[in-house]
């Protein structure tokens, strides 16, 4: 998945804005905050949904749902922010 070519959904920006996901450091863009989130560095776990859909949770405990689609391509469908709560549960965190 980390080597496929990233297309962002409008669903996905739109839902980042509506639930008020905060920006790390000095992104100002959602496009680029994705893009910067879903760098290889910053993904902590990938979870397999079903054959072509995978939840990507990154460091900072966003949740993107994406669809595989083709052999270089990965859509971003959804993203919603995890709580302390739910990564603890997931053995995310300590």
């Amino acid at each position: 998945m980390l080597d496929r070519k990233v297309i962002i959904s409008k669903h996905a920006t739109e839902r980042f804005q509506q639930r008020g996901i905060k920006f790390y450091k000095n992104e100002n863009s959602i496009i680029r905050q994705i893009k910067f989130d879903l760098k290889p560095l910053n993904i902590r776990f990938i979870e397999k949904i079903s054959d072509t859909d995978y939840k990507v949770i990154t460091k900072q405990g966003k949740c993107y749902v994406t669809q595989n689609i083709g052999k270089n391509k990965t859509l971003i469908k959804t993203v919603y922010k995890l709580n302390r709560r739910d990564l603890a549960r997931s053995g995310m965190i300590g």
